[in-house]
């Protein structure tokens, strides 16, 4: 099943963009990054469906709330996807 990754700098973060959207009806859930995505210790994700990216990554910006970076899970495992 492919889904984005929104990065944030710490759980607190996630927890938070995961709450915003989840109150617009966006299911989510918060992880730590595997291994070789983060380059600052343990970092934490967002998990996002594929047909919610759009409307996911808009609120959270809007919000000011980020992503630091943002990473895409298909077949090939993960990529970062420019924004």
């Amino acid at each position: 099943m492919d889904y984005y990754l929104f990065t944030a700098r710490s759980i607190t973060q996630a927890q938070r963009m995961a709450q915003a959207l989840g109150q617009i009806g966006i299911r989510t859930g918060v992880q730590r990054l595997p291994v070789g995505l983060s380059t600052q210790g343990c970092s934490y994700g967002v998990r996002i469906e594929t047909k919610w990216y759009e409307r996911a990554l808009s609120l959270v910006q809007s919000m000011g709330m980020g992503p630091s970076k943002i990473f895409r899970y298909g077949n090939q495992g993960y990529s970062e996807v420019t924004v």
